[in-house]
């Protein structure tokens, strides 16, 4: 009965459980979800396709030697879209040298032709936009991009030239033209886009064209008769000649002595005379006339170098040069040519005629005589530093070039005038046209010195402002129509130099007075530098000229800043001259520190 009773709480529990669930669970909804597709064709299609450019009848014209002119063909060739996709035309043109750029100088005058035909517009490149490493759009004639089918439906001609003014030395470039396609709707030719190249490049040697030049004939006034025939004249307007040392630093110690620009005499023959005959003994022909030196030269320095007939101005043209040199080791060759002022030349000059004497036979006879007497026919070049020494045979010399921070000009200059050397002789400056010159500063530690050229004749020299050095060479190089480089040498020391005077003690006796007062006296000069009164006790320091150098010698000691007295009695300092203003009264200066 109680296994009964059991099992009916169960079932009841189980019941209601049931009936709780069914009843208080809120009910769930059901959907159903149909789908279906269909394929309709619109008429879109997707392809891919190619942008290429290929060349056709290609040309690279070689050897291409340029001189001067008009443009000048380098390369031909056709362009075509062997592509399926058209595309816009750009190009871009590169001229180097030695595998560089050219400069925005070479450029100036450079321009690139490229030829499209009746196609596109002309290119002229020039300096602005030649290798600026940038595409630019081929324009038709409307001002619209090129634009290039594929080839189906054309090709387009290209003709690359060259043009440039006369070339002024031998050099070869190299000129490369590279043209883009790139697709339509590019705007701008150097985007990142589907492209295709292709490049033509040729090499174009300059060669500089060769100018003869005009053969020089003096102006009629020039000319005199002074001849022994007097339908024979000549000109010395091209006579005068400069010289100096050869600059040559391998060949010390001989040093020679050459000229820096032609000399040239003129000899005008009568208008009637035949300039060539028949040598009657061989049949050819000959000069008519033959030029001769009858008489040596003074100095056997100034030589005859070349003799020119010269047709076209029924005359002669007589080239001189001067060629000397010396032992620079010897003292007395030193002295005799450093300083040498000219070379003298005395010649007798003449022509000879070719003449027949009847005998199937002929000789040359005198024509003319021709003297000259040029005292100072050739003229050492100088410096406006350096001085003429009238009491040594009127010779110059050489000055030592004082320096200082203020800037100092030199110029470069020459004797007046052809004159006898019992007259006064005066330097000009020499008038260059054609010469270089150049500039050098040898200084033993470092570079100290400025210097600049001015004009053709005029240089600037200046000491820096922490320049130091007394130790310095200024070489002045020129180099002439006869290709002769001349050298001109002179030493730079500075101006700056202490001059140092001892005061002793005080003295109040009349006697000491009056021996400072004499000393006071003794080392005053009207034109020396030195002429105000010295604080007792004071070093002075004054910058001196290099003509003012001797007076500076009277004084006994020139001694650095740095040196110092260690006499317990004297106290020293170095002060500027324009300071030392002050009253000497009461000072005393012993003729110890003078010298006499």
């Amino acid at each position: 009965m109680g296994k009964l009773k059991t099992i009916l709480c169960m079932l009841t529990k189980i019941s209601l459980l049931c009936f709780a669930f069914f009843v208080l669970f809120p009910s769930l909804q059901v959907q159903a979800v149909f789908s279906d597709t269909a394929n309709i064709n619109m008429g879109i299609k997707l392809e891919l396709g190619t942008v290429s450019l290929a060349a056709e009848d290609t040309n690279i014209i070689n050897p291409v030697s340029f001189t001067e002119g008009g443009p000048i063909l380098i390369a031909s060739s056709k362009l075509v879209n062997d592509g399926n996709l058209s595309g816009k035309l750009a190009y871009k043109i590169d001229v180097t040298k030695e595998n560089k750029p050219l400069t925005a100088d070479e450029l100036n005058d450079t321009e690139i032709s490229i030829n499209f035909g009746t196609l596109a517009n002309k290119v002229e490149a020039t300096a602005t936009t030649l290798n600026t490493n940038s595409f630019t759009f081929v324009k038709n004639s409307s001002g619209s991009d090129v634009v290039i089918e594929p080839d189906s439906v054309g090709k387009v001609p290209v003709t690359v030239s060259y043009k440039n003014s006369t070339s002024t030395k031998q050099e070869k470039l190299k000129i490369k033209a590279t043209f883009r396609l790139i697709q339509l709707n590019a705007s701008n030719a150097d985007a990142n886009m589907f492209l295709d190249e292709i490049m033509l490049e040729n090499s174009i040697l300059l060669v500089p064209k060769v100018i003869e030049e005009k053969s020089y004939w003096p102006d009629k006034s020039t000319f005199t008769n002074k001849t022994s025939n007097n339908k024979v004249t000549y000109s010395l307007e091209k006579m005068e000649m400069v010289f100096s040392e050869v600059y040559n630093p391998k060949n010390y110690p001989i040093k020679e002595i050459k000229n820096l620009n032609k000399a040239v005499l003129y000899i005008q023959l009568p208008i009637e005379e035949e300039l060539k005959t028949t040598d009657y003994k061989t049949g050819k022909q000959i000069d008519t006339f033959k030029f001769y030196s009858r008489t040596p030269n003074a100095t056997g320095k100034v030589n005859v170098e070349s003799i020119e007939l010269d047709e076209k101005n029924h005359g002669y043209k007589v080239t001189f040069s001067l060629l000397d040199s010396y032992d620079s080791s010897d003292p007395n060759k030193v002295q005799e040519y450093t300083n040498k002022l000219n070379y003298q030349l005395h010649q007798q000059f003449g022509l000879e005629k070719y003449t027949f004497n009847g005998y199937n036979d002929g000789y040359y006879d005198n024509y003319a005589d021709i003297g000259i007497d040029n005292d100072n026919y050739a003229s050492r070049l100088v410096l406006s530093s350096d001085i003429l020494n009238e009491t040594e045979g009127w010779n110059y010399e050489q000055k030592i070039i004082p320096l200082s921070a203020a800037e100092k000009t030199i110029t470069i200059q020459q004797l007046n005038k052809n004159s006898n050397w019992v007259y006064k002789s005066e330097f000009k400056d020499v008038r260059f046209t054609e010469e270089t010159l150049e500039f050098e500063v040898k200084e033993k530690d470092s570079k100290l010195v400025d210097y600049s050229l001015i004009s053709k004749n005029a240089f600037s020299l200046r000491l820096k402002p922490d320049g130091n050095s007394n130790e310095a060479t200024l070489n002045v190089k020129i180099t002439g129509d006869t290709k002769n480089t001349l050298i001109i040498s002179r030493k730079l020391e500075l101006q700056n130099y202490l001059v140092k005077i001892k005061s002793a003690k005080i003295s109040s006796t009349t006697e000491e007075t009056k021996q400072q007062t004499n000393s006071e006296e003794k080392i005053k000069e009207p034109s020396s530098m030195i002429d105000s009164t010295v604080p007792n006790g004071q070093v002075i320091e004054e910058p001196i000229d290099g003509d003012d150098q001797e007076e500076v010698e009277e004084v006994e000691e020139v001694v650095d800043s740095s040196s110092a007295d260690s006499d317990a009695e004297i106290k020293e300092e170095t002060v500027p001259i324009e300071n030392s203003d002050q009253s000497t009264s009461e000072e005393k200066i012993s003729d110890e520190q003078i010298n006499e």
